[in-house]
C-alpha cells in the first residue's frame, strides 16, 4: 500500500479521536460546572442553616435565662402564696375564736315543741325559763333573750338559742343537763359552723373512747380522752393511846398509881381509807380523848374502853369526852390523832 494513503488514513482517525475527546471533555466540564454550582448552593444553604442554628442557640440561652428568672419568681410567688394561706388560716381561726367568744353566753336547746302558729322571742323565753325551773331546778337565772333559729317547718322543730346575761348562769345550766335524760331535749354549746364541723369530725373517736370505758369530752374544739382512775386503797395505821388519868370509866390498875404498871385502858383506831370527803369522830371517849380520822368514804373500826360511844360524822366533826362538837378541817389522809391526856399519872 502507498505511504500517502496510510498518512491520510491516520490523519482522518486522529481527527475523529480528537473530536470525540473534545466532546467528552466538554461534557465532563459541563458536569463539573453543574457539580460546582450544586456545591455552591449547598454551601450557601448550610451557611444559612448554620445562621439559623446560631440564632436558635441564642434563643435557647435566652429562654434558659428567662426560665431561671421565672423559676425564681415562681418560688417567690409560691412562698407568698403559702404565707397568704397561713395568714388566711390564722385570720379564720381568729374570726372563729372571736365568734365562739361572742357566743360564750349562749346555749342551743334542741327538742322543745314549737307552736304551729309561730311564737315571739318573749314566748320562747318563757318556755326556756319554765324548762330551767321545772326540769333543771334552776330558778331566777338571768336570761337576755331566747329565739328560734332556721326556717320554719311543719315537720321539724327549730332549735332555740338562749343567751344568758352571766356566764356563770350558762355554766350552771351545762352542769345540770344530765337531769334531761329521757326527755328528748338536748342542751349544747352554741359554736360557730367551723367549730361545729371540727367537733362533728371527732365524734366517732369520742364514741369509741366512751365505749372503751374511757373519760372523753370536748374542751371547745379539742377532744380530750383520759383513762378513768380508780381510787387507791390506803391502809390506816393502827394507833394505841394510853390514858394516864383514872376516871369512873377508866379505873386505876391493881396496885395503885405508884405500882409502875402500864396496863391502862386503851383506845384503838384502825380502818381502810378509800376516798377523801368523810370523817370518823369519837365521842364519849375516856379522859378527854379526841380522835379524828379524815378521808372520803372511810371504813373504820373504833373501840373505846369503858363504854365510850363511836360516832360517824360525814361533815368532818369530831367529838370530845365532854360531848362538845368542834369543826375539823378536811384531810386527804389520816393526819393525826390528838389527845389531851398527859403521859404521866396526875398528882393529887
Amino acid at each position: 500500500m502507498d505511504v500517502s494513503v496510510l498518512k491520510t488514513l491516520l490523519a482522518s482517525q486522529e481527527q475523529a479521536y480528537r473530536g470525540a475527546l473534545e466532546v467528552y471533555i466538554g461534557q465532563t466540564n459541563d458536569m463539573i460546572k453543574a457539580l460546582q454550582s450544586t456545591i455552591k448552593e449547598v454551601t450557601q444553604s448550610l451557611e444559612f442553616t448554620q445562621q439559623e442554628v446560631d440564632q436558635l442557640k441564642q434563643q435557647v440561652v435566652k429562654l434558659e435565662a428567662e426560665k431561671t428568672e421565672n423559676k425564681e419568681v415562681a418560688n417567690g410567688m409560691k412562698e407568698d402564696l403559702q404565707a397568704s394561706k397561713k395568714l388566711v388560716m390564722e385570720l379564720e381561726e381568729r374570726c372563729n375564736h372571736q365568734e365562739d367568744h361572742s357566743r360564750r353566753n349562749n346555749l342551743q336547746i334542741v327538742g322543745m315543741e314549737e307552736r304551729p302558729e309561730g311564737e315571739t322571742w318573749e314566748q320562747t323565753a318563757v318556755l326556756v325559763s319554765k324548762l330551767l325551773e321545772d326540769k333543771l331546778e334552776l330558778p331566777n337565772l338571768q336570761m337576755e333573750r331566747a329565739r328560734r333559729v332556721g326556717q320554719r317547718s311543719n315537720q321539724l322543730t327549730r332549735p332555740i338559742i338562749a343567751r344568758f346575761v352571766r356566764f356563770c348562769d350558762r355554766e350552771a345550766v351545762m352542769r345540770s343537763v344530765t337531769k334531761l335524760r329521757g326527755t328528748r331535749i338536748f342542751i349544747n354549746e352554741d359554736l360557730c359552723p367551723a367549730s361545729q364541723s371540727i367537733r362533728k369530725a371527732q365524734l366517732p373517736l369520742l364514741k369509741k373512747a366512751r365505749s372503751e370505758g374511757k373519760l372523753a369530752y370536748f374542751r371547745h374544739t379539742k377532744l380530750v380522752i383520759k383513762q378513768r382512775m380508780s381510787a387507791p386503797q390506803h391502809e390506816v395505821p393502827t394507833r394505841t393511846f394510853h390514858s394516864s388519868r383514872p376516871s369512873s370509866l377508866n379505873p386505876p390498875p391493881p396496885g395503885g398509881r405508884d405500882s409502875g404498871s402500864e396496863a391502862w385502858p386503851q383506845l384503838s383506831v384502825s380502818g381502810a381509807v378509800s376516798s377523801v370527803d368523810s370523817a370518823v369522830g369519837v365521842s364519849g371517849s375516856p379522859a378527854g380523848v379526841t380522835a379524828v380520822v379524815a378521808a372520803p368514804d372511810v371504813t373504820a373500826t373504833l373501840g373505846a374502853v369503858g363504854g365510850g360511844d363511836v360516832a360517824v360524822s360525814p361533815s368532818l366533826k369530831a367529838g370530845v369526852c365532854s360531848g362538845e362538837k368542834k369543826d375539823v378541817p378536811p384531810l386527804s389522809t389520816v393526819k393525826r390523832v390528838n389527845t389531851r391526856m398527859s403521859s404521866r399519872p396526875s398528882k393529887k
